[in-house]
């Protein structure tokens, strides 16, 4: 459920930054863009601590070890794939990128939606 809200979390703000980039000028977003800095850090928190937990709980002594370190292969070769995002910011703008991150993190909610509560065991 952490996952899933954080997800949730994540793709609100980032929605609502992309509308505050394209409403606003661009001298006045320091202080909306802060708030909603705020709480991606909150949901990004919440997406490391559910991912982590649930990684830990399913696993038993002898596969955490495994799991862990293909948790965080993954990541670190998805963050790398995320380089990419620069040349989209480049030919269709920040605006687009913050609307694409937007739909991961919903699809993220939707694909934790859909991982076996392994912590009521």
């Amino acid at each position: 459920k952490v996952l899933m809200l954080s997800g949730v979390l994540g793709g609100i703000a980032l929605s609502a930054a992309a509308v505050i980039a394209h409403v606003l000028p661009a001298s006045s977003l320091t202080f909306p863009l802060a708030g909603v800095l705020f709480v991606l850090v909150i949901a990004y928190q919440g997406v490391r601590l559910g991912r982590a937990t649930h990684v830990v709980d399913m696993a038993n002594e002898d596969t955490r070890a495994t799991y862990t370190a293909l948790s965080n292969t993954i990541i670190g070769v998805l963050l790398l794939v995320a380089g990419g995002f620069g040349a989209i910011a480049t030919y269709f703008g920040t605006i687009a990128v913050l609307g694409i991150f937007a739909v991961m993190c919903f699809l993220a909610a939707i694909a934790a939606r859909g991982l076996d509560e392994v912590q009521m065991d």
